[in-house]
């Protein structure tokens, strides 16, 4: 070989890598993405947070907004149950507030035609075609029951204080709450509302709670807040709720203890229903929360069968946020709630005490807790 000819190769080769070089190139790249991915993702959640909050705050306005219209708030469930007029009360309260949520067209095809449709019709077009305003994007939906598969599905739902469950039928056993008065009785905000047995009564919900009934202060009452859809599969409390239970109303605790790590112990039995289907369904599995059992605790009702319509039970809020769930106030905040919050001994009778978490979701406790600052 010619110097000339070595010059040459040795050009060619001056600004290659050796396989080693490489090999380190490819790791520190390795060492960045491991360091900016956790930053990437929590930048995405704290996006996807921002636009749950958003969401919630368009829904605690659209309440108020009813309220100047009608001087009362909606309620957890109302209305008529749909062909059967003896029973009333199956719609949950934003059917009544869709107007305000900007879905006015929606609104007025429930009122000229939906007077006779049951609220989990799989059908009816009205209650069909998913409202991202109902939906925290942090939370993934999981699969519906096939039984309202076509019906859209929502993250969030109204506070019925420390109250436990409903008992509209015979299905429930607690004895605190009775089929007749069973909004007034609910110390949340939101209830059932029951105004009659016969068909004329059924018709318009008698709305009874307004902004007179808050005298612990809006800013100290918690209005709504999130629940997970719920992946049976997964067995994670997170929007699934486990039945048979006895007494939760004296012992809302042992619900606690069917759990471990955030799962559902084996051999508990879980409904079949998780809690962000039905959107236009009332019954507190699908509508409303308790202010009992810290965020992301378990869920669980009395009545013996997978399905907990008019089921007492304990129904905890949840999220897919780190740490707790995001709440709008009475009074239009929003505020995020840390699973850790007090709940006293959580009701445990005789001695009831449900803590800061409790004070926020009765509307007339007279607690002097609050959030602070």
């Amino acid at each position: 070989m010619t110097k000339k000819n070595r010059v040459k190769l040795f050009a060619s080769n001056k600004f290659g890598f050796t396989l080693v070089e490489l090999l380190v190139v490819i790791a520190i790249i390795g060492i960045l993405v491991g360091l900016l991915l956790p930053a990437v993702q929590a930048a995405r959640e704290a996006a996807r947070r921002m636009q749950c909050t958003n969401n919630q705050k368009q829904l605690v306005l659209a309440m108020h907004n009813f309220h100047d219209t009608f001087r009362k708030f909606p309620p957890l469930r109302g209305g008529p149950i749909g062909g059967d007029q003896n029973r009333c009360g199956d719609k949950f309260g934003l059917v009544f507030a869709l107007p305000y949520i900007e879905q006015g067209p929606r609104s007025n095809l429930i009122t000229s035609t939906g007077t006779t449709v049951v609220a989990w019709n799989n059908v009816y077009t009205p209650f069909l075609g998913e409202m991202s305003v109902l939906l925290c994007p942090s939370s993934p939906l999981a699969a519906n029951n096939p039984v309202t598969s076509n019906q859209p599905q929502r993250s969030y739902h109204l506070s019925m204080g420390t109250t436990v469950g409903t008992n509209v039928s015979a299905a429930g056993t607690s004895a605190t709450i009775t089929d007749n008065n069973y909004f007034g009785r609910v110390n949340g905000l939101f209830g059932y509302d029951k105004p009659g047995a016969t068909a004329p009564l059924c018709v318009t919900p008698e709305l009874k709670k307004n902004m007179g009934s808050i005298t612990d202060g809006t800013s100290n009452t918690v209005a709504l807040s999130e629940k997970v859809t719920g992946d049976r599969g997964s067995r994670s409390v997170l929007g699934l709720a486990t039945y048979p239970m006895t007494n939760l109303d004296a012992n809302a605790a042992q619900c606690l203890a069917t759990a471990t790590n955030g799962l559902y112990n084996p051999g508990r039995l879980l409904s079949d229903w998780n809690m962000g289907g039905i959107w236009a369904f009332g019954h507190p599995n699908w509508a409303g929360f308790s202010t009992i059992l810290p965020p992301n605790s378990p869920s669980c009702y009395e009545r013996n069968n997978n399905n907990p319509s008019n089921a007492v039970g304990v129904f905890s809020v949840s999220s897919r946020h780190t740490g707790g769930v995001v709440i709008g106030m009475a009074d239009g905040s929003i505020r995020f709630i840390a699973q850790s919050i007090d709940c006293g001994n959580y009701g445990l009778a005789p001695n009831r005490n449900y803590g800061v978490w409790g004070a926020l979701g009765t509307i007339a406790g007279g607690e002097v807790n609050s959030l602070g600052d």
